[in-house]
């Protein structure tokens, strides 16, 4: 295990402690479902970018790979998010 790797069961937690409208809680529950779905590339990029927040140099370093791939693989993993949501 990677310093880095993403444990999606402490974020989840953390992003539904923080909600407290229902409709809000529900809509958590389908993202999150949604996230687990995907491979694992897609779900740290996910998790990196829009939940941490963190930029894509520092999501390239932290997963070892180009500002370009990274970005390629934020957009993959957004559109395989968009079909499962469908």
């Amino acid at each position: 295990v990677h310093d880095h790797d993403v444990n999606l069961d402490d974020i989840e937690s953390g992003v539904r402690g923080s909600q407290g409208n229902p409709r809000q809680r529900d809509e958590s529950q389908v993202l999150w479902a949604v996230i687990r779905k995907l491979p694992e590339d897609y779900r740290m990029v996910l998790v990196y970018r829009f939940i941490n927040e963190l930029p894509i140099a520092k999501i390239a370093s932290i997963m070892d790979r180009s500002e370009g791939a990274v970005r390629v693989l934020q957009h993959r993993a957004l559109g395989a998010a968009r079909k499962l949501l469908v």
